[in-house]
């Protein structure tokens, strides 16, 4: 059972991020409907989709069987019921997910009840289409709600919308788990040439050969890709390589990287923004960034979702090490994932 820690909670800054540290501290340890505090908080759909579910909590169904449908369905199927989950694969049709419910096409949804049923488009890739799709099937405008719109226009913002950012200073920013590197991009069009370097970190060879095409058109002296993981130390591990969001340090990986830590790769650089969205490899990450956060005090955006646990041994941890940190939370995504700890001299 995880406790709220009392310094941690007289160091956030705002009553939106202590809103979403109780409520995450709450969730952990169980209570599902806590979930619906947090996503109450997101800046682009959340209330609205909240309220969506509920006005048509009879009828739901998802539109899209792929990872973000899952991680959907994950999220909120123990607080609402689903018919179904769409998808116009038809190799997926008839496979069961979430405990049950079934893979289906359009065709298995009667015409008669098409009207009333209110689809979640959780399809990132083809989510306008889907939606005409879906209008000129008889399905009604107001029973479709686009997740995947929000979630795109959230994964644009997220780790730069906090408010008290200031976007006029001098950066060097690390990105940990630079995946396809797009998050590398937003900073450089964000801050553009108050950006003096960018160190992007990314073990798994498909994301970092993305990451390579993608800043193509980036400045070649602003940025420098390093194929390996943060860690606390340099060493070599297990990791599943997946070419996706999903790839993670796991003793039953396919492959072996090699890890390195902040301190030892970029400590006489002197970072001052560090990002973190390493799929549960945070606390040892910062554990091997200690100079750099001792020494230099950056800002740090570091993803606290993935392990129960780090929404409270992540901070202590940070407040060890710089005891004047502020912090401020933000959630951005319309599911249990994408919940960021800042921490701020």
């Amino acid at each position: 059972m995880l406790k709220l820690d009392y310094t941690v909670l007289n160091r956030i800054q705002d009553d939106v991020s202590k809103d979403i540290y109780t409520a995450r501290i709450a969730y952990n340890n169980g209570d599902l409907d806590a979930m619906e505090k947090i996503i109450e908080t997101v800046r682009f759909g959340g209330r609205e989709l909240i309220q969506f579910m509920k006005s048509n909590s009879e009828n739901l169904y998802i539109f899209g069987a792929g990872i973000l449908g899952n991680e959907f369905l994950q999220t909120w199927k123990g607080i609402y019921s689903f018919h179904g989950v769409i998808d116009n694969d038809d190799k997926k049709w008839g496979n069961v997910v979430g405990e049950g419910i079934p893979v289906i096409g359009l065709q298995d949804i009667e015409v008669a009840k098409r009207e009333q049923a209110a689809i979640v488009i959780v399809n990132k890739f083809s989510h306008r289409e889907i939606k005409e799709q879906l209008l000129q099937s008889g399905f009604s405008d107001e029973h479709i709600f686009n997740f995947a719109e929000h979630y795109l226009r959230l994964n644009q913002i997220q780790y730069f919308d906090l408010e008290i950012l200031d976007k006029n200073k001098r950066e060097k920013f690390v990105d940990c788990g630079a995946l396809d590197g797009k998050t590398s991009m937003y900073m450089y069009e964000i801050y553009k040439e108050n950006l003096e370097k960018i160190w992007l970190f990314e073990p798994d060879m498909q994301s970092a050969r993305k990451c390579r095409e993608n800043l193509k058109s980036m400045p070649s002296e602003k940025y420098e890709i390093i194929e390996k993981a943060v860690y606390s130390t340099a060493t070599q591990l297990c990791f599943d390589s997946t070419g996706n969001g999903m790839a993670s340090i796991d003793q039953n990986g396919n492959t072996v990287i090699d890890t390195v830590s902040l301190d030892e790769v970029i400590g006489e650089g002197s970072p001052s923004f560090i990002k973190m969205d390493i799929e549960g490899a945070e606390l040892e990450a910062l554990k091997g960034a200690e100079k750099i956060i001792r020494k230099y005090k950056p800002t740090l955006a570091v993803c606290v979702y993935h392990k129960p646990e780090d929404m409270v041994t992540i901070p202590e941890l940070l407040l060890k090490y710089n005891p004047a940190y502020r912090f401020y939370l933000r959630h951005y995504s319309l599911t249990m994932n994408e919940t960021v700890l800042y921490a701020l001299q």
